[in-house]
């Protein structure tokens, strides 16, 4: 039994390797019909949708060609939605598969219309190698990228061999995908010929966005020069807010008519700044809206959330701009899920804070709520078409979503432009009734002040009259002054005389020489000292000593004297009126000591109290004011009367006319026993 059932196997692995070979058909068109073209009847335009698969990526994760073919392909339907995506999925691939095959003897060449996509990429799949790029083109390549001789970026070059069936791989790549329409196949006069009636469906998009522009360019540079003219920001957020439409509309404009008209080297760029537009637009929009309602004044916790908002969306745009200039792949910051997610929250924030700033009382509230109603009605509407409306290949001007969200603007701009004069004319309004108040409190205080300038002219007046009797009066105390001083120097003089006199009388010839010279100098410094209102404490007592010394010599041992001064003192910088201390020490010697017959002691002490004064002591052991008046002499009442009152007049004009507080006390001095045994004069002068 077990060798019948080994005889079996081997007859049939004999028959079945003696079966002749057959022809092994292509593993890829197994799936769906192969598209056949006949070269003697080929027709001017052939669509492929019957003999299409797909397989749709969404995302980041790239795959190779090879594992692409390994995808589970379906075929395609009509109404099959190639647009539907998962949320978030801003970067969408859709993988197309179709085989060809040709019935002439020569290539056929034919053009393939993709429509319009950022990224296309077509390659031939073989059985044993990975598919090969046969060409590429798209909105996102630049025109160096693209096969030599393409009309446009919605067409690619296709050559079927003879005999050959062959199988194709479509990759159509986009970002933020809008539409879709299956490929076609065009003879090349039949594509031109398409692509002519299609530039003249397209006429009346492009005109209708260039003449949107030109709107958008002519009110921007006209707000520029209106806040430039009036310095008010407000105008500059506007015109700033009508350049980022300017460039939004432009981007929308080359993609619905693919000119490369601008920035035709960097495409990428170009479609990036659809979204850096976004955050242009709603910085500026949010500004402008904020300075149009006074925000900041009439609502400032709004203001707040306003200023947290532009931070963010300033921010953010930053950051995507900086992203954006060191980006290297498609696998940018742009196609993240979270970037579309961030951009919504900003944009209904956005939307919220100025829904909230309308509840407020400004004049130009309506004018606000008509253009955020218009802004916001052609942006939705834009919205809900771009995603669920299908569109033709050509779509004509009232099938593009974005001519809604144009025209509104269009409204919006008027509303804004509007509610600006308005606000111009409010601030003229404002502007001459603050005019007209201020004329009226510069005319009230015109009249004040006219009112103060001749009460200050009458007290400048009776001030100037005031000053000219004070100063005449100053002058006056100095020259009584000056005339005591003046005094003073023949009353010294004559008492030093007397003293020369005296000398001679007794025959005491070296004596008198001597003494004469010591009188020949102190009368010198005395003439020098006259000449000046101040002297300084080491020229006054440099005097005081040369004249105590005359003193000395002319009463012989019946005289002794010290002075001492503080040593915190500098005498070289301290200055006092001249002949102000002699006077005192001259009346201690006459009337104090020479009255005994033993004579008696000067002494001079020289210190500083702690407010700055300095204080002169001249104490002397003599016989007293009482004793000294019991003991009358005429002279010597002649010599007290003169010399001490004319110092006491001298210190009383110094007061008054230097607003100083000089002082002089004369007491007895007493001792244990009660008896006096002296006189003291305290001398208080201001340092």
């Amino acid at each position: 039994m077990h060798y019948r059932h080994t005889l079996l196997i081997l007859t049939l692995a004999l028959a079945v390797a003696n079966q002749p070979a057959t022809a092994q058909p292509n593993p890829w068109s197994a799936s769906t019909p192969v598209l056949t073209l006949y070269a003697d009847n080929l027709p001017n335009e052939q669509p492929l949708t019957p003999f299409l698969t797909y397989w749709q990526q969404q995302g980041f994760d790239t795959l190779s060609t090879q594992n692409v073919l390994k995808q589970p392909f379906r075929p395609y339907r009509p109404g099959s939605n190639l647009l539907k995506s998962q949320p978030g999925k801003l970067l969408v691939s859709r993988w197309l598969r179709f085989s060809l095959r040709q019935t002439g003897h020569l290539p056929l060449h034919l053009w393939q219309w993709v429509g319009p996509h950022d990224w296309v990429r077509l390659y031939a799949v073989q059985a044993s190698a990975p598919p090969k790029l046969l060409a590429q083109t798209g909105n996102l390549f630049t025109p160096a990228q693209r096969p030599p001789g393409v009309p446009d970026s919605e067409a690619l070059p296709v050559v079927i061999e003879p005999g050959v069936e062959q199988t194709y791989l479509l990759q159509q790549t986009d970002i933020m995908p809008t539409w879709w329409q299956p490929p076609r196949l065009y003879v090349t006069d039949a594509y031109w010929l398409a692509v002519a009636r299609r530039h003249q469906a397209q006429r009346p998009i492009v005109i209708f966005f260039v003449g949107l522009m030109a709107c958008l360019l002519f009110m921007s540079l006209f707000w520029a020069i209106q806040s430039l003219t009036h310095r008010d920001l407000i105008y500059g957020w506007y015109a700033l807010y009508l350049v980022g439409l300017l460039v939004y509309f432009g981007q929308v404009l080359e993609t619905r008519a693919p000119l490369d008209w601008w920035m035709p080297n960097q495409p990428l760029l170009r479609k990036m700044l659809v979204p850096l537009s976004v955050f242009w637009i709603l910085f500026f929009y949010l500004l402008f809206l904020s300075a149009l309602l006074d925000v900041p004044r009439l609502q400032p916790m709004l203001w707040r959330w306003y200023r947290f908002i532009l931070g963010g969306v300033g921010f953010v745009g930053l950051v995507s701009l900086a992203w954006l200039s060191g980006w290297v792949q498609e696998e940018s910051i742009f196609f993240h899920p979270a970037y579309s997610t961030l951009i919504f929250l900003l944009l209904a924030v956005g939307l919220l804070l100025t829904a909230i700033s309308l509840r407020g009382a400004h004049p130009l509230r309506g004018y606000a709520f008509a253009g955020v109603l218009l802004l916001t009605a052609g942006a939705a509407c834009a919205v809900v078409l771009n995603r669920y409306a299908v569109l033709p290949d050509t779509p004509s001007l009232g099938q593009i979503p974005s001519v809604y969200y144009g025209a509104c603007t269009l409204l919006e701009v008027l509303c804004f432009s509007l509610a600006l004069g308005q606000r111009s004319r409010l601030l003229e309004a404002d502007n001459r009734r603050m005019q007209e108040d201020h004329a009226a409190d510069l005319t009230r205080l015109l009249a004040q002040r006219t009112a103060e300038i001749e009460q200050q002219r009458d007290l400048l007046e009776a001030q100037r009259r005031q000053q000219r009797e004070q100063e005449f009066r100053q002058e006056l105390i100095a020259t009584r002054v000056a005339a005591l001083r003046a005094q003073m120097n023949p009353h010294f003089i004559f008492n030093c005389l007397n003293s020369i006199k005296a000398f001679i009388f007794d025959n005491d010839v070296d004596k008198a020489d001597d003494y004469l010279t010591r009188f020949a100098r102190l009368i010198r410094q005395v003439l020098e000292n006259a000449r000046s209102e101040h002297i300084t404490l080491h020229t006054e007592l440099d005097t005081l000593r040369l004249y105590l010394d005359m003193e000395a010599m002319r009463f012989k041992e019946k005289l002794a004297y010290s002075i001492q001064v503080s040593a915190e003192l500098d005498t070289h910088f301290i200055e006092i009126p001249p002949m102000l201390v002699q006077p005192y020490v001259e009346n201690a010697i006459w009337h104090g000591l020479m009255h005994k017959p033993e004579g008696g002691r000067v002494d001079i002490r020289i210190g500083h109290h702690q407010h700055k004064q300095l204080i002169i002591c001249v104490t002397d052991n003599g016989v007293g004011r009482l004793r000294a008046a019991e003991l009358n002499s005429k002279s010597a009442n002649k010599h007290r009367s003169f010399g001490l009152k004319i110092n006491a007049d001298r210190i009383a004009l110094l007061n008054e006319h230097t607003q100083s507080q000089m002082k002089v006390s004369i007491h007895d001095r007493t001792d244990a026993t009660g008896r006096v045994c002296g006189t003291e004069v305290l001398l208080t002068l201001p340092m």
